[in-house]
């Protein structure tokens, strides 16, 4: 059972148009943790890896067999980002720094929120709380998309490993010198472990970061693969079936690339790395993008319609959303109240999810139901 909803219009493109584009604050790391294999949460960076380029004679399909996956049923909520922030006073003393509406969420949230100008042919939700002046965000975990990844045929399944897999034989683990300093140039054992290496999807390093658009700050986390030898900028590392014709580099351009630079730009990650790959898994080209440098490279002349996506639409359709959420919207302030974002093709639904709490709030984990009850845990919200 849901309360009366309320309604932000996507408008058509032309109309962001005509506006002046926000301000977007460059990107700024705060903090960073890491999850082991067996996803205990570290607060280092130890699951940090290095670039260096892959030995493309190996199929990106090696390994498959021995994969070791996260459980997609588990709903970790932000308890994992809120931990990396777990002294609150930090998040007030952003939100009276910067004198502007705070959100905390994961990057990928803000990445579909981001692109929906040009991705809006699936419907999907979020959940959100309002807790002491600060607007909490998770995607709505669904029994649908829960019974989808469970439910994924052996081919999704391998492509998506792929993709991993690339990341595994394109990586080290960081070596530290005894200054501190990382190890520029890998040992050759280091580059042979590589083969055998087992893809755990548990590992990742994570960045919180903190930027700004418009008028609102955002606290946010995201994932990284790894950074480059020489410097610690961070970089993204992606796969994609290798272009063979115009309309599949058309293809590519208008969708996967929207979602590689939006990603990219929100975290303030300089390069992403692709390998284009054919059905086999042999990496056949790898091809490096510079972030800022993707928008111009999806322009076309207004002969061929120019323009395939255009961020300054995104940001200003995004700036305004974030405003109505965070100001006109009306959410109440209470960390056991929570609303559902209904992103359509057309716009965005706000209702107030009505139910109860769910699960024992004493426990350290917050567990709660994907409906019906808060999702910040109650350690966070009592040492606040």
């Amino acid at each position: 059972m849901h309360s009366e909803t309320s309604f932000f219009e996507l408008k058509p493109l032309d109309y962001y148009k005509s506006m002046n584009p926000p301000q977007f604050q460059q990107p700024k790391e705060l903090f960073h943790f890491s999850f082991d294999e067996h996803r205990h949460y570290i607060p280092d960076d130890s699951e940090l890896r290095q670039y260096t380029p892959m030995d493309t004679t190996i199929p990106l399909t090696d390994g498959y067999d021995r994969l070791v996956t996260r459980d997609p049923t588990v709903n970790e909520h932000l308890d994992h980002l809120l931990k990396s922030v777990q002294d609150q006073s930090i998040l007030q003393k952003l939100q009276v720094k910067s004198g502007a509406p705070l959100i905390v969420t994961w990057r990928g949230i803000m990445t579909k929120i981001l692109t929906a100008p040009y991705d809006n042919r699936d419907e999907w939700e979020l959940r959100v709380i309002k807790h002491k002046g600060v607007h909490y965000m998770e995607e709505r975990l669904t029994a649908a998309k829960v019974d989808r990844e469970k439910n994924m045929s052996q081919q999704d399944r391998l492509q998506s490993f792929m993709g991993y897999r690339f990341e595994s034989l394109s990586t080290i683990p960081l070596v530290r010198m005894t200054t501190g300093e990382v190890l520029s140039h890998p040992t050759q054992q280091a580059l042979d472990y590589r083969r055998d290496d087992i893809v755990n999807t548990n590992c990742q390093f994570v960045s919180v970061f903190k930027t700004k658009l418009g008028a609102t700050t955002l606290l946010m986390g995201a994932e990284v693969d790894c950074v480059g030898a020489n410097t610690r900028d961070y970089i993204e590392l992606k796969t994609h079936r290798v272009l063979r014709n115009q309309s599949q580099r058309s293809s590519f351009e208008r969708h996967k690339l929207l979602k590689i630079w939006a990603q990219s730009f929100l975290a303030g990650i300089p390069r992403v790395i692709v390998g284009f790959r054919d059905d086999e898994g042999y990496v056949r080209a790898i091809e490096e993008f510079k972030t800022l440098e993707i928008p111009r490279a999806v322009r076309k002349p207004p002969e061929r319609g120019g323009a395939v996506w255009d961020p300054t639409i995104m940001l200003t359709w995004c700036e305004q959303f974030l405003k109505w959420l965070t100001t006109a919207a009306g959410l109440k302030d209470d960390w056991q109240k929570v609303y559902r974002l209904r992103f359509v093709r057309n716009g965005v639904e706000l209702s107030e999810e009505t139910g109860i709490l769910s699960g024992d709030m004493s426990n350290e984990n917050s567990v709660t139901s994907s409906d019906g009850g808060s999702f910040l845990p109650e350690w966070f919200v009592k040492d606040g």
